[in-house]
């Protein structure tokens, strides 16, 4: 063989492992990328991405003059910064917005996927109710979408009857201690429905906490805008329960929390608002108006702030 032969073989040669040598790292890298996707420099610098937060900035003092309400306040879902309030810590009675907690200490002692027995205990005949008759079954799940679209009163009594069991001990007894745990330290409860009674109060200030708790479940994914939910036995007997919040008729950015009224309590009202896709929140207690008034400290809200990005 020529030597000009052998040495254009050998150039070849040397050329195809060069080549492969930078091709590899070509190779490696893209391998990376399939590995990685679509991670953000932060992750690939070893550290976390931070999750924007938008914060509420006053623009202008909030206009509160029309709202009758004797206490109110009014929260930012996301950082939890009041925007608005009013006699936040005077003790005033709170209706059904009691079972507020019966439902938290519902979601978190019993399994509302297996159903419940209903006894002559749970029998209320004060309306709303669901109208119980002893020895049906319900879904413990659907109890609860009876007791906080609907307010129904035996749906409250049958939960906190089984709360009760599932503690050990009085069912306002574990309410009780349920709001120390919470730092709601001017609450104190008497029973599961809201009833009025002596020592059954809470504040504005603490049912902002109640109310954090029970948005951390879920709840309002749960109940959403629901005008009414149609309950059903095991055995198939329905009742139609329709919801107590008015507004959700008429206002496609409010979603229901829960509503209270009695002789005491008059009207107590806590919703969820969507302004401009930021989600905030609405307790009125004390009010002659509590829907007027829900929809006034919307409009001071949505006049007086804008949110701002914020890592």
């Amino acid at each position: 063989m020529k030597i000009q032969t052998k040495i254009g073989y050998l150039l070849i040669i040397l050329g195809v492992c060069a080549n492969g040598l930078l091709l590899y790292p070509r190779l490696e890298s893209v391998q990376k990328s399939r590995v990685l996707g679509s991670a953000t420099p932060e992750l690939l610098r070893g550290g976390s991405a931070k999750q924007s937060l938008w914060y509420p900035t006053k623009v202008s003092e909030p206009d509160t003059n029309g709202v009758g309400a004797s206490a109110f306040l009014v929260f930012d879902k996301e950082t939890s910064n009041v925007l608005i309030e009013k006699n936040t810590d005077t003790q005033v009675a709170i209706a059904s917005l009691t079972k507020l907690m019966t439902a938290l200490l519902a979601l978190e002692n019993l399994n509302l996927q297996e159903p419940i027995t209903i006894t002559p205990e749970d029998i209320i005949d004060v309306k709303p109710m669901v109208g119980f008759v002893p020895g049906e079954l319900y879904q413990g799940q659907d109890l609860l979408m009876a007791m906080l679209i609907g307010s129904c009163n035996d749906a409250a009594e049958a939960l906190g009857n089984r709360i009760a069991l599932a503690k050990g001990m009085k069912v306002e007894d574990a309410m009780n201690a349920k709001a120390v745990e919470l730092g709601m330290v001017n609450s104190h409860f008497m029973n599961a429905i809201g009833f009025d009674e002596v020592g059954n109060y809470s504040t504005a200030g603490d049912l902002r906490l109640l109310v954090k708790a029970i948005l951390s479940h879920g709840v309002t994914e749960l109940i959403g805008r629901s005008t009414n939910f149609r309950l059903s036995s095991l055995a198939g007997r329905t009742t139609s329960i329709k919801s107590t919040n008015r507004l959700l008729k008429s206002h496609g950015d409010i979603s229901t929390i829960k509503t209270g009224a009695t002789p005491e309590a008059k009207g107590a009202m806590i919703t969820q608002v969507n302004i401009d896709g930021h989600i905030i929140c609405i307790i009125v207690l004390q009010s002659e108006d509590r829907e007027a008034d829900t929809l006034l400290l919307k409009g001071a809200v949505a006049n007086s702030f804008h949110w701002q990005v914020s890592n």
